[in-house]
């Protein structure tokens, strides 16, 4: 992590989004801590981003949700008041689109109430491309 943000600082990017899957094993709240100085020492606008590459798998993954929620406090320890949140993926593409939407949604409105209690909001990614429309005419 460190390596990265000091490439960022390097960079002068203004902000970074940090893909929790990148964070090392078994994190305590003083790495939170210690990470939350460095990036307001480099006045990063940060975003904490949970679910790569499949997330909630299109609504369908309860100890997904149950992680993701748990996570809602680490965004808030880093200061970020933006969580981006991964429902659904290009693996679950093939798949009927209007029961991953009602299963997500469902997630979804329990998930952005504990997030208020955090002061922080979800930016929902869900991936859903529809296969190319046949056309008639070349």
């Amino acid at each position: 992590m460190q390596d990265f943000l000091v490439r960022a600082k390097e960079l002068k990017v203004d902000g970074v989004s940090l893909e929790s899957c990148f964070f090392p094993p078994k994190v305590d709240e003083a790495w939170f801590k210690d990470l939350k100085a460095q990036l307001d020492e480099y006045k990063f606008d940060r975003v904490y981003a949970w679910g790569h590459p499949d997330g909630l798998e299109r609504g369908q993954n309860f100890a997904a949700y149950d992680e993701m929620v748990s996570m809602i406090p680490y965004a808030k320890a880093i200061g970020a008041d933006v969580m981006r949140v991964v429902g659904s993926s290009l693996m679950f593409r093939h798949e009927p689109h209007g029961p991953q939407i009602k299963a997500l949604v469902k997630m979804f409105k329990k998930a952005v109430k504990v997030a208020k209690d955090y002061d922080v909001k979800l930016a929902v990614e869900i991936i859903l491309i529809s296969p190319p429309r046949k056309s008639s005419s070349y």
